[in-house]
């Protein structure tokens, strides 16, 4: 799948600016032996995994002339093979013109189309999810990294409740929160770091995190186009850090088999995930700062 996205990216550098018509699509997908419909390529334009046709005017009263460009092509072959990949599953397609709008830029994936994949992302994925079962898999996906083996079966479903009903509804006691995964993650009451330096859990590492993913998944209809263009530099900024430092993650003897199945298409299948997170972080990191400097001024 990897191969396939790096053969797009790089293909989509070296391709005349051509304009594909929806039957120039559907021809496409079908040499390829994908039978797709006209319908099905609306549906995708509407939620994302597609960017919205480029319109031409024909003349008065001649109509309009939709046409897709080379790189949006290619898109939809790539997003087919994966869901032929993942038995026609929709919500993991959403993690790849995210990841390619980080990894890449509008030239490949326009932010607007970026962001309307990652909205809906955010309503099926579990995170004011529209199931109560797929918030309880959301939940208890994220108990598995980090559960400690002493820990009960008791504490560890009801730390699922709460991540779930999180997701659910979209908002979170954080001392609920915190004590369920503090019951979990150091069931004997003794401060736990988890992981190598520099990656490191912990119970407010992981409550942060949790945190920041609710609050970005709350208001993701509101996020500016800044902040998701400042997410991307510090995506590029920490993904630059972590292959410098993946070989210490790596030999670590809590967490190294963590990180040696972390490799690219772990982040590809983890992008709109990651660029929440991201977006959390930071908005939680200018609060903290404008909250020190009004301290700071008060002061003085």
């Amino acid at each position: 799948m990897l191969l396939l996205l790096v053969y797009y990216v790089n293909m989509s550098t070296e391709q005349e600016v051509v304009g594909y018509q929806k039957q120039d699509l559907i021809l496409a997908a079908k040499k390829q032996g994908f039978d797709i419909t006209a319908r099905m390529i609306d549906d995708w334009v509407s939620i994302g995994l597609l960017d919205r046709p480029n319109k031409k005017g024909l003349g008065r009263g001649k109509g309009m002339l939709a046409t897709w460009s080379d790189n949006q092509r290619q898109l939809l072959l790539t997003l087919l093979l994966k869901r032929k990949e993942i038995k026609k599953l929709i919500t993991p397609l959403f993690n790849i013109p995210v990841w390619i709008w980080l990894e890449y830029g509008d030239e490949y994936v326009p932010l607007r189309q970026m962001k309307r994949a990652l909205l809906n992302w955010g309503r099926a994925h579990g995170y004011r999810a529209n199931s109560w079962k797929r918030a309880r898999l959301s939940a208890r996906a994220l108990l598995d990294s980090f559960k400690h083996e002493g820990s009960t079966r008791a504490d560890r479903n009801a730390l699922v409740e709460v991540l779930a009903r999180a997701s659910y509804s979209g908002t979170c006691d954080m001392s609920e929160l915190r004590q369920a995964i503090e019951k979990v993650f150091e069931p004997d009451g003794v401060g736990r770091e988890l992981g190598p330096r520099g990656a490191q859990l912990t119970v407010d590492s992981i409550v942060s995190l949790v945190e920041a993913r609710l609050k970005t998944i709350a208001r993701i209809e509101n996020i500016s186009d800044d902040e998701f263009k400042s997410a991307r530099i510090a995506y590029a900024q920490a993904t630059n850090l972590y292959w410098r430092d993946l070989p210490r993650f790596v030999s670590d003897p809590d967490m190294g088999d963590f990180f040696k199945i972390n490799n690219v298409e772990e982040r590809l299948n983890s992008a709109c995930m990651s660029l929440v997170t991201l977006i959390g972080l930071q908005d939680k990191a200018n609060s903290d700062k404008k909250g020190g400097e009004n301290n700071a001024s008060r002061i003085d």
